[in-house]
Order: C-alpha cells, then structure tokens, then sequence
C-alpha cells in the first residue's frame, strides 16, 4: 500500500470527503421533503379553490332557476298569445320596423334588409 494513504492527511481528506457526501445526501433529502410540502399545500390549494367554484356554481345555478321561475308564467302568456301578422302589416309598424332595419345595419355595415325575407313580416312572431 502506498505511504500516501496512509498518511493523516489522507485520513482527514477522506473524513472530508465522508462528511461532504453525507451533507450533501442530506441537502438533497430536506429539498425533496420541502418539494413534497410545497405539493401538498397546492394540492389543499386546488380542492379549496374547487370547492369555492363548486359553490358558486351552485348559487349561480340557483339564481337561474329562481329567474327562469319567475318568468315561466310571462313565457307560457307570451306562447298562448295567438299568432297574427295584422299587426305587422300595417303601414306604420311596417315602416317603424323598415327603419330599426336601416338603423341596425348602418350600425353593423350589413344590407338593410335580409334576402328571403319579406319586409313586414321579418319581426313578427313564429309559431313553435
């Protein structure tokens, strides 16, 4: 065996060395328990982030239905209303709706009027 291994420099060189691995296996163990921690914080994060937006969901979805509630009865008078194009045959509501077409397609940059569509009958009501 060489002198030189045998020597107390080399003892303490290889402590060093010893104790440099060790430190480092240690530094690496701590970050990835640090890593770990940090993921299960986001974790918690992300299901009181979902739970939240599930619960807004829900109050939104409440307040829809209250909404479309109270307007079924406007909805259902609107739908049993009988059909008739009377109304939109006449010369004033034919010109007042000629003019809403104008205003909305200069504002648009579209054709005042829709192709295959006759002019008074382009507001009135369908049947379902």
């Amino acid at each position: 065996m060489p002198a030189f291994l045998l020597s107390p420099v080399a003892r303490w060189l290889a402590a060093g060395a010893v104790l440099l691995v060790l430190f480092g296996a240690w530094r690496v163990e701590a970050a990835r328990r640090e890593a770990a921690d940090l993921r299960a914080v986001a974790a918690e994060e992300a299901v009181k982030g979902r739970d939240t937006a599930i619960v807004a969901l829900e109050r939104l979805a409440m307040a829809v239905a209250e909404r479309d509630a109270r307007f079924q009865p406007i909805r259902r008078a609107v739908d049993a209303a009988p059909v008739t194009h009377a109304c939109v045959a006449a010369p004033a509501v034919r010109a007042a709706l000629d003019g809403l077409r104008a205003r909305d397609a200069g504002a648009a940059g579209v054709p005042a009027v829709d192709a295959g569509v006759p002019a008074g009958t382009a507001g009135a009501r369908r049947p379902r």
